[in-house]
């Protein structure tokens, strides 16, 4: 078996020991970068009523009030055993307020669209987008895109849903359901992609795909040249 001398050896514990120590702070940056971004997932729901501007459902245009199931008066409250994943914490019955808003024709955002406080957290829901997804006289079903917060958590994309049946046609007062999904999948920011790179990809050249040529002139001890002048004879 080849031998090497020792300083050789020495030479690559030290860059092994240099390299690893490198890749823990990298690590630890990028863990603590990851730690702030923790994104929001789940889903929740909500029951109450809601009262709209005509006592033909297909014919309404806009909420006037949203309340809860005891009537007027009261704020919807979350429907039980539908809390998933980040709003689990939150107790079945809890009531949360809603802001009433056109759907026809839609409203550009509605700001926030429901929100509730659980001791120092709060929960809301940000509709970004409102569509009618189905409108007759018996069932309205209205949707949409929107952004999730929760106190402490990255704001995190998600969806929305809002049904409403019943009615007798002689009072615009209906049953109402409403529905938030916010995704479970957690997809690193750009941010938190391009400090990895920054980080890593230096140190990958530094100590892996570096040229040998180029490591063993930086290790070698200088070269001398000495020279003298000739006289001509």
């Amino acid at each position: 078996m080849r031998a090497f001398p020792d300083h050789v050896a020495a030479v690559s514990f030290r860059r092994v020991a240099r390299f690893t120590g490198a890749l823990a702070v990298a690590g630890s940056l990028i863990v603590c970068t990851s730690a702030q971004a923790q994104t929001i997932s789940g889903t929740i729901q909500f029951t109450g009523g809601a009262q709209l501007d005509n006592a033909n459902l297909a014919l309404a245009t806009r909420f006037v009030s949203i309340f809860g199931p005891t009537g007027p008066g009261s704020n919807p409250q979350v429907l039980a055993a539908t809390e998933t994943g980040n709003y689990v914490g939150i107790p079945n019955g809890t009531p949360a307020t809603f802001t009433p808003f056109q759907f026809v024709p839609a409203a550009a955002n509605v700001l926030p669209l429901w929100s509730l406080t659980i001791g120092a957290t709060t929960y809301s829901f940000d509709a970004s987008s409102v569509q009618v997804v189905y409108q007759d006289s018996f069932f309205l079903d209205i949707g949409g895109q929107g952004v999730a917060h929760i106190t402490g958590m990255q704001d995190t994309q998600g969806t929305w849903s809002i049904t409403d049946t019943g009615g007798d046609g002689s009072v615009p007062v209906f049953t109402f359901g409403a529905a938030t999904d916010v995704g479970s999948v957690t997809v690193p920011e750009p941010s938190t992609l391009a400090l990895s790179l920054i980080l890593v990809l230096p140190l990958i050249w530094r100590f892996v795909l570096r040229p040998r040529s180029d490591r063993l002139v930086s290790q070698e001890a200088p070269l001398t040249i000495n020279s003298r002048r000739i006289n001509p004879s």
